[in-house]
Order: structure tokens, then sequence, then C-alpha cells
């Protein structure tokens, strides 16, 4: 029985040349291949970063503080690896269950010294909805404390600026927003781009304050689009749920019963819900509400495949190829389109116009996603898929919005 999965994809690919010995499916001379690139990155690629880090780490710095204790977690991850390939010299098969705990717990060890290290980096309260926002403030902040080199934060930055001109600049009340939802959004979207410039100052005069500041500012911003997004899904939800005639609790749209007196209730409104799935791939498993259509469904399987070793990345490069294809038309096809000849009425211009730029908008997420999965294969790195994949289903979603709006709206043939 295959094993539970560690956070580390080379460990991973360890555990899975194991399982797959001890399942008839691979010889010892493939676990012994596995076994020398795990030690090989680890001597040549994961220590040799970590030193470098708690090296630059100035003193009081997060960073600083755990040194110990994560030096002893690589220490420890080092005897385990000793001790198989210890192992694998004596021909000692009968030890390799224990063996492989031992380093699994290891593993979860160092990852628990590196979680309290981030946490430090950036606590809870400064959390986002945004996985974008959340990798920016760790780098950004381990910049302006000097702990990692800015060239690093550089392009981070100017491809979260790029995001901001793309997407949330183009971002559209859904129609019958209010007034005030709609200049909370304007507020909102130039905050944002104000926080990012700020944090760009810093590359002018080195001040680490500007980041600090910038940082913050549009960590905020984001936050205050995702409780907008909450509202008008609040109040999207609020127009599909039904009223029992009996009772008059309030029930879900798709309800058969009553769920306070159980009354048959009618079926005139009764509207499928939009499938979900919990995005559970790689090591850093995250549970993520995402609506699974004919196109997304495949690719999340895909990468959930590559990432636990059942399909090459080959094949996943295959189908990014074909769905780089799709949305290039797609987005072709979207600039050819002139709201106002297609637009029957002022509220039907609105509402065309809105379509218009939230596909736009979920496109050019997609092809950003895209474009991080590509640069995860070129770097052989399956856990890498994971952040592009969720900024391709994101995208995704902004579509199927747009077609259940429209579903909605549309009169019965």
């Amino acid at each position: 029985m295959a094993r539970e999965l560690t956070r580390s994809t080379q460990i991973n690919t360890l555990i899975g040349a194991v399982d797959r010995y001890q399942e008839g499916q691979a010889d010892e001379q493939a676990v012994s291949e596995a076994f020398q690139q795990t030690v090989s990155f680890l001597e040549h690629t994961m220590q040799p970063v970590i030193i470098h880090q708690i090296t630059v780490a100035p003193p009081g710095s997060t960073m600083h503080s755990n040194a110990p204790a994560l030096q002893s977690a690589l220490d420890l991850m080092h005897q385990r690896l000793t001790e198989f390939g210890q192992l694998l010299e004596a021909g000692d098969w009968a030890r390799l269950d224990t063996v492989v705990e031992n380093l699994m717990a290891a593993t979860a060890q160092a990852f628990d010294v590196t979680d309290r290290i981030q946490a430090g980096e950036v606590s809870e309260t400064q959390l986002s909805p945004s996985p974008f926002i959340n990798e920016l403030m760790r780098v950004g902040l381990a910049v302006a404390d000097r702990r990692m080199d800015p060239a690093i934060f550089q392009p981070l930055l100017a491809a979260n600026l790029t995001r901001h001109h793309t997407a949330v600049a183009a971002l559209r009340p859904p129609p019958g927003a209010t007034d005030a939802q709609r200049g909370e959004m304007r507020a909102a979207g130039a905050q944002h781009l104000e926080g990012l410039q700020e944090a760009d100052r810093y590359f002018h005069d080195g001040n680490p304050q500007h980041i600090r500041n910038g940082l913050e500012t549009a960590n905020q911003a984001v936050k205050r689009l995702y409780v907008l997004q909450e509202a008008f899904d609040q109040a999207e939800q609020a127009g599909r749920v039904k009223s029992c005639p009996r009772c008059g609790a309030d029930n879900e749209s798709s309800a058969r019963r009553c769920g306070q007196c159980q009354m048959a209730l009618p079926q005139t409104f009764e509207e499928p819900a939009a499938a979900t799935i919990d995005l559970r791939v790689a090591d850093d498993v995250r549970a993520t509400g995402h609506v699974m259509t004919e196109t997304t469904q495949p690719l999340v399987d895909l990468v959930a495949a590559v990432q636990s070793d059942r399909s090459p990345l080959s094949e996943l490069a295959g189908m990014l190829k074909h769905l780089e294809e799709k949305s290039h038309a797609l987005w072709a096809q979207l600039h050819q389109v002139n709201p106002a000849e297609v637009a029957g009425s002022a509220e039907d211009l609105e509402a065309t116009r809105w379509a218009q730029d939230m596909m736009k908008t979920g496109v050019q997420e997609m092809a950003e996603g895209l474009n991080g999965m590509w640069r995860a294969i070129r770097a052989n790195d399956p856990a890498g898929l994971n952040l592009p994949l969720d900024a391709f289903l994101t995208g995704s979603d902004k579509l199927a919005e747009v077609s259940q709006q429209a579903a909605r709206v549309s009169p019965p043939r």
C-alpha cells in the first residue's frame, strides 16, 4: 500500500521507488538510483541554500533565532539518509519500512521548522486569500530584512504589476452592484497599484521601508477586493434561495423538501449546483474550490498524476500546448466583439461590457497560469505546478461565471 506523501518532492520520489519495489513493480537498482538523487539534492542544492540563508540572517530575525533548530533538522535528515544508505549496502531489506518511516519523520520535522520561520516572516494577520500577494510578501519582507537577494524580488514584483494592469484594473462589478460597491472596487484597485508602486521605490533609493509599507498597502487592497467578491457571491446566492410556502423558512434552490417542516417544495426554480473539487495536488496539500469543466477537470487530474509520478511531464506538456491554442483563439474572438453593436439597450450594453471584461481577465489569468506551468516543466519541478495551476483555474472560474450569468438572464427557447 502506498505511503502518505511528505511535503518534499525529492523525498516523495524516493518513497515512490520504495513503494514500487515492495509492490514488485521496480527492482533494487531503481531504489538505489532514487536514493543517490535524494542525497545529491540534499547535499548540493537544499543544504547550501539553507546554510547561506542562515549565514546572512541578521541577529534577531526569525531565521536567525530558528537557525539551531533548522540545522538540527538537516542533520537528522542526513542521519536518516545515512541509515538508508547502510541498508542498501548491507542488503538488509527487512528494515526498509522502519528506515523509510524514520526518514519521513525527519522530513516532517524539517518542514515544521521552516513553517515556524515563514510564520514569523508573514503572520496570519498579514496573509490574504490571494496566493500571489502572499508569495510577494514572503519574498519582499525577506528582502527588506536583508535575508534574501533583491534580484529574486524584482521580477516577482514586476509580475504583480503586470497582473494589476491585466487583471485587477480590469475587474468590473457585476450588474446589480450598488454605486457604493462600484466606488469601493475602484478605490481598492487604485490602492493595490499604489502599494506595488511604493514597493518598487526600493529599487530607486534602497530604503527597505518602501517594501514594507507598499506590500501592506497592496495586501489590504486585495483583502478589500475579496470582501467585495464575497458580498457579490452572497447576493447571488440570496437570489437563488426559495422560501417554504408552509413555514416561510429559506431553503437552497436545489432542495426538494423544506429543512424546517419537511414540506415538498416547488421545483420551478431548481438549478444544478456547480461541480467543485478539492484541489489536492503535490506535497503542498490545500483544498481550493474551483468550478470544474470538461477543460479543467482533465488538467487537474493530469497534474495530480504527474506529481504522484503516475504520468510523465511530457504528457502534461502536450495538454498545455492544446490549451494555449484554445486560449489564443478565444482571446482573438473577444477582441473582435464590439459590445455597442450586439447590445440592444443601455442595460444590455453594461452587461455585455462586464461579460467581455470578465472573460478577458479570465483568459489573461489562464495564460499566466499556462506560462507558470511551462516554467515548472522546464525546471523539472512538479511541485512548482501548484501556484500556476491555481491561477489557470481562477481564470477559468471567471469564464464559468459569465456563462452562468448568461444562462440566468437568457430567455428559454
